[in-house]
């Protein structure tokens, strides 16, 4: 009886590994495309040499406390600007969430910060006051009540 059961469990465990491995790619493309910044360049200069945007990290989670912040990260060499793209969900409450770009090397200098309602939407911001030898981290911060579930991302532009 042990064994069929162990036969059994290694074949659903095989048969669902195979099928995440197929799906993964896929989903993870369809992710990188949600999140992607959206940037207007001019078209008027046709010799412009527009920039490429390059993810940084992304996340969603439901922070455990309404204060949330992330692990210190760097941007490459030759980066121009740093976009940050959040949003947060509710259940009607009017909970608003502050995010802030922080400069870990200036005394936890706020380089940038926006706040927006918890209400699905994209928010985004943008700095050009950015440079590869400094680290950087993420604040999120809830206003109230209870926490909502939050997706942040960051994007370099080189």
């Amino acid at each position: 009886m042990k064994t069929r059961n162990r036969v059994a469990l290694a074949m659903t465990t095989g048969v669902t590994a195979v099928g995440l491995a197929l799906a993964a790619p896929a989903a993870q493309a369809d992710i990188a495309a949600a999140y992607h910044p959206v940037v207007a360049h001019s078209v008027s200069a046709p010799l412009q040499a527009q920039g490429t945007w390059h993810t940084i990290w992304q996340s969603k989670f439901k922070p455990r406390h309404s204060k949330w912040v992330s692990q210190p990260f760097g941007v490459h060499d030759g980066v121009i600007s740093l976009s940050v793209k959040y949003q947060c969900w509710n259940g009607g409450d009017g909970t608003k969430m502050t995010v802030k770009l922080i400069d870990t090397h200036n005394l936890n200098k706020t380089v940038k910060k926006s706040r927006a309602y918890c209400n699905g939407a994209w928010h985004a911001f943008q700095t050009e006051d950015v440079t590869p030898s400094t680290r950087y981290k993420i604040v999120t911060q809830q206003d109230h009540g209870r926490t909502h579930t939050e997706q942040v991302g960051v994007y370099e532009e080189d």
